[in-house]
């Protein structure tokens, strides 16, 4: 079978503060996580809107979307950008760039075992204590030792310095194993690959 992502727009309400140029109401994309077979029929899917908050939102994707507004624009509200299968435990990990989230879902219940943020800001509800430092990530995988890794793009933090980050976690904790900084010149604001 084959793991998709795709995008998915919805009409909601304008976050507030809205800018006042934007309409009541705008257009949301979110993601749709797909898995299809051979033949292109539909195994299993997850819809962003059916499991995260609207109030979990970047206002640096909102005030984008009033610099240049047009009608049919949208609010770029999750972009994710990786999904890794755990065939061992039966869960789905994504990466979830414009919240700095990663999420851990149980892929028979579809329901979210954990999510972190490397920006608290950015989710109301932390299901770890711990406090990592990340922004807008990329390539969210599990390693043959059952740690997580990915790429930090760290953009928009200071310093703007990208880093490959190895975490394990458990029930409670979430703590970083393994990192590896890059030089400041090899900083990658958009893409990126940790192996």
């Amino acid at each position: 079978t084959y793991l998709l992502i795709d995008g998915h727009i919805e009409s909601h309400p304008c976050p507030s503060p809205c800018p006042d140029n934007l309409p009541e109401d705008i257009l949301w994309l979110g993601d749709r996580y797909v898995e299809i077979d051979l033949d292109g029929n539909l195994i299993w899917d997850w819809n962003t809107f059916d499991y995260i908050s609207l109030d979990d939102y970047n206002p640096l994707y909102l005030q984008r979307l009033s610099n240049n507004y047009e009608a049919g624009d949208y609010l770029d509200w999750t972009h994710s950008n990786s999904l890794f299968y755990d065939d061992n435990n039966q869960t789905v990990f994504i990466s979830i760039r414009n919240l700095s989230r990663i999420i851990n879902i149980d892929y028979n219940s579809r329901n979210i075992i954990w999510q972190v943020s490397g920006d608290n800001d950015l989710m109301a509800n932390s299901y770890f204590d711990n406090d990592i430092v990340f922004s807008q990530q990329h390539s969210v995988q599990k390693n043959s030792n059952d740690r997580i890794i990915f790429f930090d793009n760290h953009s928009y933090l200071d310093p703007e310095i990208s880093k490959c980050i190895e975490f394990e976690y458990n029930s409670d904790s979430l703590n970083i194993v393994w990192d590896y900084t890059l030089p400041n010149d090899l900083f990658t604001g958009s893409r990126g690959e940790c192996e």
